[in-house]
C-alpha cells in the first residue's frame, strides 16, 4: 500500500489508542503516505505532532453531521489504496463517510454484532469486553499487519532525559463530557493530603476546566504548582516532568499513560474496560462492584449516558482514592 487515508472523528485519547496501528503501518508499509481527516480541531492540533502522518482535513463534528460529510466528501477526489475508520465511530456515520470513498479499493472498519455494510470491503466486529486498542488491532490485521508489529499507545517525545517527580492532578475533562468529572472539591482534598505528605504537587488546567482554578487557588494557595499550558503542544512536556498522574477519564490521562507515568484514572459512567488508559502503569479507580448504582452500566434512551446526580462518582470518597494513590508517592 502506498497511500492510506484514516478517518478519525474522536478525541485525543482515541487517537492515542490508534497509534499502535500507525506503528504497525510504518513497519509493514514503510514507504506509505498516511493522511488523516479529523473531526475535532483540538485533536487535529495534537495529531499534527506526529510526523508519521499528515492532516489533510479538519472539521468540527459537534457542529453537525452534514458539514462534516461535505468536508469528508472532498477527499473522494483523491485516490487512496486504503481507507481506515478508527474504532468508536457510530454505525450510521461510518456508513455515510465511507460511502463517498468507493473509489478506494480497500475500506476497513468495525461493525456492531449482526450489522452488515455496503460501504466497507473488510470489517470485523466490535469485541465485547476488550479495550479500544484491541479493536484497532483488528483493523490492522485486516490490512495485513501482523501481531508482532503491535505495541502500546505512544507519543513522539524528545530524546532528552528528564528527572520526573511528584504528583500532577488534572481535575477536568472535555466540557462536553463534564458528567465524567469527579467533584473538584474531592480533588482539592487529595491535593491537601499530598501537600501534607510532602513532595511536589501540581494542578493541570486546560481550557475546559480553567474556571476551576480560583477554587483551587483559594483552597491551596501557593502550596502547589498551577500548570496552564497555552497550547496543546505544551501539554505533554508539562506532564512528563511528573511521576504520578491523577485524573478523571480525560485526554491528558491517556497522554500521561503514553509517556510512562504512573496513572490513576477515576471512572464513573464511562466504560472503563473499553476506554481506560492502556498501560501496565495505569490503575482505574471506581466504586467496587457491590457499591455500583443500579443504573450501571450507564445508558439512557438514545444511547446517551451521564446524569447530573453522578452517584457512581460522588460516592467514591477521597480517602478511598488516597489510600491507593499515596503508595505510589512513597
Amino acid at each position: 500500500m502506498k497511500r492510506i487515508l484514516i478517518l478519525h472523528m474522536h478525541g485525543i485519547g482515541d487517537w492515542l489508542f490508534f497509534t499502535p496501528v500507525i506503528a504497525g503501518i510504518r513497519k509493514t508499509y514503510p514507504g506509505a503516505i498516511v493522511e488523516v481527516a479529523t473531526g475535532l480541531p483540538g485533536t487535529a492540533r495534537f495529531i499534527s505532532q506526529y510526523k508519521d502522518v499528515k492532516i489533510i482535513s479538519t472539521v468540527n463534528i459537534r457542529e453537525g453531521l452534514l458539514p462534516a460529510a461535505i468536508t469528508i466528501a472532498r477527499t473522494a477526489r483523491e485516490r487512496y489504496d486504503c481507507l481506515m475508520i478508527t474504532a468508536g465511530m457510530r454505525y450510521l456515520k461510518q456508513e455515510l463517510f465511507t460511502a463517498v470513498q468507493r473509489r478506494t479499493k480497500v475500506r476497513v472498519g468495525l461493525l456492531p454484532a449482526g450489522r452488515r455494510t455496503t460501504s466497507l470491503t473488510h470489517w470485523a466486529e466490535y469485541g465485547n469486553g476488550v479495550h479500544k486498542v484491541e479493536d484497532n488491532w483488528k483493523l490492522a490485521r485486516l490490512i495485513g499487519i501482523t501481531d508482532d508489529s503491535f505495541g502500546d499507545p505512544w507519543y513522539p517525545t524528545s530524546s532528552a532525559e528528564l528527572t520526573a517527580s511528584g504528583l500532577l492532578i488534572h481535575p477536568g475533562c472535555d466540557a462536553a463530557n463534564s458528567f465524567r468529572r469527579w467533584p473538584a472539591e474531592y480533588f482539592i482534598q487529595i491535593a491537601v493530603m499530598a501537600v501534607q505528605k510532602g513532595g511536589r504537587v501540581g494542578i493541570l488546567f486546560g481550557p475546559d476546566e480553567i474556571s476551576l482554578l480560583p477554587a483551587f487557588r483559594s483552597a491551596l494557595g501557593e502550596s502547589v504548582e498551577y500548570i496552564v499550558p497555552s497550547s496543546i503542544e505544551q501539554l505533554a512536556p508539562a506532564i512528563e516532568t511528573y511521576k504520578v498522574f491523577l485524573n478523571s477519564d480525560s485526554g491528558p490521562g491517556h497522554i500521561a499513560a503514553a509517556l510512562g507515568l504512573r496513572v490513576f484514572s477515576i471512572f464513573g459512567p464511562a466504560d472503563y474496560v473499553y476506554t481506560r488508559p492502556f498501560s501496565k502503569h495505569a490503575t482505574v479507580l471506581r466504586l467496587p462492584e457491590h457499591q455500583q448504582p443500579m443504573c450501571m452500566p450507564c445508558v439512557r434512551p438514545g444511547g446517551l449516558y451521564g446524569c447530573g446526580e453522578r452517584p457512581c462518582l460522588i460516592n467514591l470518597a477521597p480517602q478511598a482514592v488516597w489510600e491507593q494513590l499515596s503508595e505510589a508517592l512513597d
